[in-house]
């Protein structure tokens, strides 16, 4: 009897109803209509896979299996989204996906295994997991070697394990197929559609077990192999796949991973704002927020120097009551000056200079200029003066290179007032008979020019009702300064002596409802900050009142430390924090009762040099109460541009500043690590997107502690393709302090 064959659509017919049986209800019923309608032959489409996780849920921590009822677990999801659809961000220590009941799957004669990955960037030189189901394959991957490994277990003791190099860049979006079939076929491996490596090896059926399958993690959890950076669209076959399906499947899935992928707690970029910061080539602080347009788990924080103890204490006849309070430091012609104030018992006031070639150890020359007990072999360079500060004026005349504002002829209200002398080398002086502000402002009153408004600034005392920071802004320091005539001025000292300014000029700084009662603020020390652009700083001292007698012992008595205010204009000055800058030492010691900031800091390679007054007495106990002297000159060390950082902690951070225009071609950091702290730098486009090589991913980490680190990119750090782009830094940090960055010109 004669058999009739049937034809090859209807023999793949039944296999298709013959692999349905294995497929959830749904789906079934999807394929045997396909099956009985239409067969399967070339050309048609992909036959769906055996297991199916997009990883597209957007919340909670279940994976929901597309292809069947295989869903899984995953531990410390982690979110994220392109504004298109949801992924998996996994954060290289805690999250996995496991599929406990996946054991029970069986792959007779071959299998196909699939995903997309974003790997992050790491240190770590071992594979780390993609997909594994132990013992039958593993799917791993080196992200910093750019490799692959391949385990695939077939008959007892056959095994293919291969690590196949494979080009591939983190943070970027790439797509892994694993094939195997048995018969001779073996593995091959495809990076984004395109074969990397092939096998012909027949190991014989793939190795069943009953091990769980686990997503973004090795073996198994004691290994620690956690995968770092988004999983998506996994899927699995019972069959090898080929390379046109493949392709297809990369053609198909790549369209929807286009554009950043941001969790909830994701920096995203303002893009409404008006914001553009032209920083050109000039080095920018991190002062405050200024460069901060959204963070997380960043914060700034104020940075003490280090004391580094008294570089002048009363030694000489002219210092035999006390030295300090208006001191000012500087360099000029290669030398450091420091002119501070010295009292002598029955003598007067007068102002000093020390001089210095490394900040720390100084020295009073014989000038032979002012006599004192009838010698003229000491370093006084101006006597019978009030409360005097010197200050380096870069725009003065040669002749008049160096100037002073000096507090005069206290109480008489017809004289009194701040008068201007000056020199043209800090030693010789002429004092002006003109007063230039007719009101007593009694403390270490300053000026200075002011570069970035290209006039002149004073800082003086107001009393209002307490002691808070005036500011005078004026194109001839040495011509009348302005000020608004009150009708009721303050008298402190009585009617018949000169009264204080106290609403004539506007308030650069004051204490606040955050400050204790009664307390005030002192002295100024405001310096223009020459190392960078718009960074302003203020040394205030913060003055606790003790109660006056009979409750107290003094009048006017109380202990003072040293803060810090910060601005970008130097018209307004804010505190980041109420600790002080500068604190006092422990009872007894040269500074443990009242601290003043000397106006101005000098810089010395990486570090900056400040130096301070400080009294063993508080405010106002009797100075002449003693045989000894009081008072020192203090020295304080601090990094370069390290007053105020935006640190994270150990758990990691990260910082998006605002739109920018640069000048530079390249990016440098003041940045400190620490030993196991990292921090990498991406530039992105106005929306938030990298541009093509300098997504924070691709930026090589920078370890330890650096004053100028220039930031690279897989090895290249030339930026000046992007000069004149608006452009966002993008700062990953762990365990960090970044102090300042800088597109710096190479020179």
């Amino acid at each position: 009897m004669r058999r009739e064959l049937w034809p090859v659509h209807n023999w793949l017919a039944v296999v298709s109803l013959m692999s349905a049986a294995m497929l959830s209800a749904a789906r079934r019923a999807v394929w045997l209509g396909v099956a009985l309608l239409v067969g399967c032959g070339v050309g048609c489409a992909l036959e769906g896979p055996t297991l199916e996780y997009r990883l597209d849920e957007g919340k909670g921590d279940l994976v929901q299996d597309r292809a069947g009822a295989h869903d899984g677990y995953v531990a410390q999801p982690l979110w994220v989204s392109n504004g298109k659809r949801a992924a998996l961000r996994f954060d290289g220590r805690h999250t996995v996906v496991t599929v406990e009941d996946a054991g029970r799957l069986k792959f007779p004669t071959a299998l196909s295994a699939a995903l997309w990955f974003r790997a992050a960037r790491v240190d770590r030189s071992d594979p780390l997991g993609l997909i594994v189901k132990s013992p039958t394959f593993r799917l791993l991957v080196y992200p910093r070697a750019q490799k692959f490994l391949i385990d695939v277990h077939g008959a007892p003791g056959r095994r293919i394990y291969e690590s196949p190099p494979a080009p591939m860049k983190p943070d970027t979006w790439h797509h892994v197929a694993l094939t195997y079939a048995a018969g001779g076929a073996g593995v091959a491996l495809y990076l984004d559609g395109a074969p990397v490596f092939e096998r012909p090896l027949d190991i014989g059926g793939p190795a069943a077990g009953e091990a769980p399958i686990r997503i973004g993690v090795g073996v198994n959890l004691a290994q620690r192999r956690y995968f770092k950076g988004i999983l998506a669209n996994v899927k699995l076959w019972e069959r090898a796949l080929s390379a046109r399906e493949v392709q297809q499947i990369v053609n198909t899935e790549r369209p929807e991973l286009a554009g950043t992928f941001r969790g909830p707690d994701d920096l995203a970029p303002q893009t409404d704002t008006t914001v553009l910061y032209e920083v050109g080539d000039r080095k920018q602080l991190f002062i405050d927020r200024r460069f901060i347009e959204s963070a997380r788990g960043v914060t700034l924080a104020m940075n003490p120097p280090t004391k580094l103890g008294p570089v002048l204490l009363p030694e000489r006849p002219w210092e035999n009551l006390r030295i300090g309070f208006c001191d000012s430091v500087m360099e000029h012609e290669g030398t450091y000056k420091l002119f501070y104030s010295a009292m002598a018992r029955g003598k007067g006031t007068f102002v000093c200079l020390a001089t210095s070639t490394d900040g720390e150890h100084w020295h009073r020359p014989n000038l032979g200029v002012v006599q004192f007990n009838g010698s003229t072999q000491n370093n006084i360079v101006m006597s019978g003066v009030g409360e005097t500060v010197v200050f380096l004026d870069p725009h003065g005349t040669p002749a008049q290179r160096f100037k002073a504002v000096s507090l005069r002829h206290w109480p008489d209200p017809d004289q009194c007032g701040l008068y201007v002398p000056t020199s043209p080398d800090g030693i010789h002086w002429t004092t002006s008979s003109q007063r230039l502000f007719p009101l007593g402002p009694d403390t270490a009153n300053q000026a200075l020019w002011d570069t970035q408004r290209g006039k002149y600034v004073a800082f003086i005392r107001l009393w209002n009702p307490l002691r808070k920071v005036g500011r005078i802004e004026m194109d001839d320091i040495m011509e009348p300064w302005p000020y608004r005539k009150i009708e009721k001025p303050y008298y402190i000292w009585g009617e018949d002596k000169i009264a204080v300014p106290s609403k004539e000029v506007p308030t650069a700084f004051e204490y606040d409802d955050r400050d204790p009662v009664p307390s005030d603020h002192y002295n100024a020390a405001a310096v223009e900050y020459p190392w960078a652009a718009d960074a302003y700083f203020m040394f205030p001292s913060a003055y606790l009142h003790f109660p006056d007698p009979p409750a107290g012992q003094y009048a006017n008595d109380g202990l003072l430390d040293i803060q810090l205010a910060v601005s970008r204009t130097g018209v307004k000055f804010q505190r980041l924090s109420r600790e002080p800058y500068v604190p006092l030492s422990p009872e007894a010691a040269k500074d443990s009762k009242c601290l003043y900031m000397a106006v101005g800091m000098v810089r010395r390679g990486d570090y900056i040099y400040q130096y301070y007054a400080g009294y063993e007495i508080t405010h106002g106990a009797p100075q002449q109460a003693g045989p000894n002297p009081i008072g020192s000159i203090c020295a304080l060390r601090q990094r370069l541009d390290g007053f105020i950082s935006a640190d994270a902690a150990y758990t990691g951070g990260e910082l998006l500043t605002p739109p920018l225009k640069f000048a530079g071609d390249h990016l440098e950091l003041n940045v400190d690590c620490s030993a196991l702290g990292s921090c990498q730098v991406g530039v992105l486009d106005r929306a938030g997107e990298p541009f093509p090589g300098f997504g924070a991913g691709a930026c090589d980490e920078i370890h330890g502690n650096h004053i100028s680190k220039t930031v690279s990119w897989q090895g290249k750090s030339d930026v000046s393709s992007l000069a004149g782009e608006t452009v966002r830094l993008h700062f990953l940090l762990r365990a960090c302090k970044l102090y300042a960055f800088q597109f710096a010109v190479s020179r």
